[in-house]
């Protein structure tokens, strides 16, 4: 029986070897990045979390919330990056500040344009700012007040969560509040088809996804039109050229950080291109 005991020993001994053996340690769980924010940043968004190395193993996730939306997440901790088509405001700032104990810090990532857009045969070819803001605050109402038919103009926009909005409202009518006869859209892409399908509309947004409209020059009072390029996003010549900005919080983890330093990098600043903006860096 002595012996018997042995075997039962030894026998058990092993088994609690053999299955502390087969036990796992528990895998770490994988940092999700959240980001939320503008239509405008979008193509660039997707293409950098497509091609960012990655090599923490880090997910990322991201949401088209528009401007306004994905500032007011990042106040409430609910997104760790905010892409913005503006600059936030100071009370934006302090709200952060405020409810998060930390900084709101700003990566300009890319320059971009706000386009006017209207239908190929439409004879208009440019507008100044003035003009814009006679249309949009709706004081002016037919195309024939700058040399196109005599035709009511309608008029298209981006909705109240857009920080595309937000500048061209700033940008051309300053404190004057846009028409209420402007059709408000949630996208980019349906202000494109409802201009593309109406001769007498004109639109704004992005400069990209552009079938089936043409881009009007843009000038100022004291400036000549010109259209929206490379070189004048770069030089500030074209009226409604813009930053694009990416908003995290000061105390964001080294996962985070490291993708804003591969958005800023040659590598990532390199595809902004062929998506219809231009580098910051």
């Amino acid at each position: 029986m002595k012996r018997r005991g042995h075997v039962l020993t030894v026998i058990l001994g092993l088994m609690i070897v053999a299955a502390m053996g087969c036990r796992q340690e528990p895998s770490e769980e994988k940092r999700s990045i959240e980001i939320n924010g503008s239509s405008s940043l979008e193509p660039a968004i997707l293409h950098w979390i497509k091609n960012y190395p990655n090599a923490a193993g880090s997910s990322i996730d991201w949401k088209d919330t528009g401007s306004n939306d994905a500032i007011q997440s990042l106040i409430r901790g609910e997104t760790d990056v905010a892409a913005s088509s503006r600059r936030m405001t100071s009370r934006e700032r302090f709200r952060v500040q405020e409810l998060r104990v930390a900084e709101a810090t700003e990566t300009i990532v890319a320059l971009g344009a706000v386009a006017v857009l209207v239908h190929p045969s439409n004879p208009v070819d440019a507008l100044d700012l003035a003009a814009l803001a006679k249309i949009y605050s709706g004081q002016a109402s037919s195309w024939s007040e700058f040399g196109g038919k005599d035709a009511e103009i309608t008029i298209h926009g981006r909705d109240k969560s857009s920080g595309t909005r937000a500048f061209f409202q700033k940008t051309v009518l300053g404190v004057r509040p846009i028409a209420d006869s402007m059709i408000d859209h949630e996208e980019h892409a349906a202000i494109v088809d409802a201009v593309a399908a109406d001769p007498n509309a004109v639109g704004f947004g992005p400069l990209r996804r552009l079938e089936g409209v043409k881009v009007l020059k843009v000038g100022t009072a004291d400036r000549a039109p010109v259209g929206a390029n490379a070189e004048t996003l770069k030089s500030g010549a074209y009226p409604l050229s813009r930053s694009l900005f990416l908003y995290s919080r000061s105390d964001v983890d080294s996962v985070v950080r490291e993708f804003l330093s591969y958005v800023i990098s040659p590598e990532g600043q390199a595809a902004l291109g062929p998506l219809g903006l231009q580098p910051a860096h």
